[in-house]
């Protein structure tokens, strides 16, 4: 587990620094996410040495979203203003969403024939 820990965490690092380096372009998690990703295709990370802290992780998925909640009650003045906005935006983007993957997953099934 401490392995675990180590990698992710070191990971994170890693990915938030280079996220500085290019001026917070992209942000430093999802680095270091697509860091993960690429080290476990190419077999340089193990799936045995974060598999229990990525369990760990996920079985408490929930307490991850606490601060996003006290972030919008923090700025429910300015929600309370936009909602219609907010609402257009949320769907619009939701619509596109459902059509891209729609799309890319025809278009993936079409190649693999």
């Amino acid at each position: 587990m401490v392995r675990g820990l180590f990698v992710v965490f070191g990971l994170l690092e890693i990915g938030s620094l280079i996220s500085i380096a290019i001026n917070g372009l992209v942000p430093g998690s999802v680095i270091g996410m697509l860091l993960m990703f690429i080290g476990l295709q190419t077999k340089v990370i193990k799936p045995e040495w974060v598999a229990a802290t990525a369990n760990a992780l996920t079985g408490n998925m929930a307490l991850f979203f606490v601060p996003a909640g006290v972030g919008i009650m923090v700025a429910f003045d300015v929600l309370a203003k936009s909602w219609h906005e907010i609402l257009f935006i949320s769907l619009v983007s939701t619509i596109c969403v459902i059509a891209a993957v729609g799309l890319t997953q025809q278009w993936m099934e079409r190649r693999r024939r």
